[in-house]
C-alpha cells in the first residue's frame, strides 16, 4: 500500500503561523510521500531482480527510503501536535501528572524543550515516552534520525528544521518556538500517551509471561 498524504489543512488560521509558512511546509512534507512512494517502488524491483547483493546502489536506497520515512511520521506527529484553538494543557489529564512527576513543574518542562529546541542546526525537538522506563524525557533528533530512541514513543513533536520558521519568523527561532508553544494539542498529545502507555504495558505483561514461562521451563536467558 503506497503511503498517502493526510490533510493537515485544518491548521490555516493558527495564530503565528501564516498561509504562506503552512503551505511551503505542506508542500515539502507532500514530496516526502511521493519520494517514499518511489523509492519504495525502486527497493522491489531491486529485490526482484536480485540485485540486493549491489551494495553501493541498493544501500544508497535503502537509506533514503528510511529517511524519507522518518521525515513523514515526524512531520505527520508535527502538524498533528498543533491545534489553533488550543494550547492549554489540561492540569487534570495523565500526561500532566506524568509530566510533573518525571520533569518538574510544567514550568520546567517548557524550559528545558525550549533549550533543546534552540539547540544550532537543523532537526526536531521531541517529548518522548520511554516504553522500557515508564519515563518521560525531552530530546533532540538530529535531521531525519529517529534510529537512537528505539523504545521510545513520540508525543510532541516540534519541527526546528530552518523551513520550518525562516519564511515567517527569519533567524528569529526563539518567537518561533514560543507560538508553537501556544497552540499545542495537548489532547492529541494525551491520546498518544494512552495508546503509548497501553502498549508499555502490553510488552511488559508479554516480558513477564516470558520470563515465568523460562524460568518454569528451567531456560536461561
Amino acid at each position: 500500500m503506497p503511503f498517502m498524504v493526510t490533510n493537515f489543512n485544518s491548521l490555516v488560521g493558527t495564530t503565528g503561523f501564516s498561509i504562506r509558512l503552512l503551505n511551503d511546509h505542506f508542500s515539502l512534507y507532500k514530496n516526502y510521500v511521493s519520494q517514499a512512494n518511489q523509492l519504495e517502488q525502486m527497493l522491489r524491483i531491486v529485490r526482484s531482480d536480485g540485485k540486493t547483493e549491489t551494495p553501493p546502489r541498493h544501500q544508497l536506497i535503502e537509506r533514503r527510503f528510511s529517511r524519507a520515512i522518518n521525515a513523514i511520521k515526524l512531520h505527520e506527529l508535527y502538524f498533528g501536535s498543533i491545534f489553533k484553538n488550543s494550547g492549554v494543557p489540561d492540569r487534570d489529564s495523565n500526561l500532566f501528572k506524568k509530566l510533573c512527576a518525571d520533569l518538574g513543574a510544567y514550568e520546567d518542562w517548557e524550559k528545558n524543550f525550549t533549550a533543546i529546541a534552540l539547540t544550532d542546526g537543523d532537526g526536531w525537538a521531541v517529548l518522548f515516552y520511554d516504553l522500557f522506563t515508564d519515563k518521560l524525557f525531552n530530546a533532540w533528533v538530529d535531521g531525519h534520525d529517529l534510529d537512537p530512541f528505539p523504545s521510545a514513543y513520540p508525543l510532541l513533536v516540534l519541527d526546528v528544521h530552518a523551513h520550518a520558521y525562516t519564511v515567517e519568523y527569519g533567524s528569529k527561532k526563539s518567537n518561533y518556538i514560543q507560538a508553537f508553544l501556544r497552540v499545542i494539542d495537548w489532547e492529541a498529545c494525551e491520546k498518544r500517551f494512552a495508546l503509548a502507555t497501553a502498549v508499555g504495558e502490553t510488552q511488559a505483561c508479554q516480558l513477564e509471561t516470558r520470563s515465568s514461562l523460562e524460568r518454569d521451563s528451567g531456560a536461561s536467558y
